[in-house]
């Protein structure tokens, strides 16, 4: 364990109108947005994947905006990387507040997402990537999704929420 400061950055991918699980863009707290896909986005879908995020900030971080991360290294997870949209609109997000560093750690990663994200952070770390890659599940045998309130319950051990 670091001993480290932990908090959430918000972000929420944008799904692909007629494939909900592929990610054509993504959206973070700050105002980040990238759109990786050129397809029709309907301005409902952009305004309801902004709702989410502020509801996430909102119960994760009762509404408060990061914290300054000046002259500290932000050390960035996710539990693998396909696209690789919400990872660099969280990145985005972070470099907002300044850190001196900020590190990707990462289980396993497309080789897209990876030559994505190496370019923005200045440490890159993942355990895996394979040559082919369908989707981050495919590299677990439960891939269950991780639920609002065990976030909560791992924030409120660390004295976070």
């Amino acid at each position: 364990m670091l001993n480290s400061p932990l908090d959430v950055v918000v972000s929420s991918k944008i799904p692909h109108p007629m494939n909900p699980e592929f990610a054509i863009g993504a959206i973070s707290e700050e105002g980040v947005l990238s759109i990786r896909e050129k397809v029709f986005l309907d301005e409902d879908i952009l305004e309801n994947r902004r709702r989410v995020v502020k509801e996430k900030i909102e119960k994760f971080r009762e509404g408060k905006s990061l914290p300054s991360l000046n002259g500290k290294t932000a050390i960035v997870v996710d539990d693998g990387l396909a696209t690789g949209e919400t990872m660099l609109v969280s990145i985005l997000a972070l470099k907002k507040r300044k850190p001196d560093k900020i590190v990707c750690a990462v289980p396993v990663s497309s080789i897209d997402a990876k030559e994505r994200i190496e370019r923005e952070v200045d440490i890159f770390v993942s355990l895996l990537i394979p040559d082919v890659f369908f989707a981050v599940g495919q590299f677990y045998e439960d891939f269950g999704e991780v639920r609002d309130d065990e976030v909560m319950d791992i924030l409120k051990k660390r004295g976070v929420a």
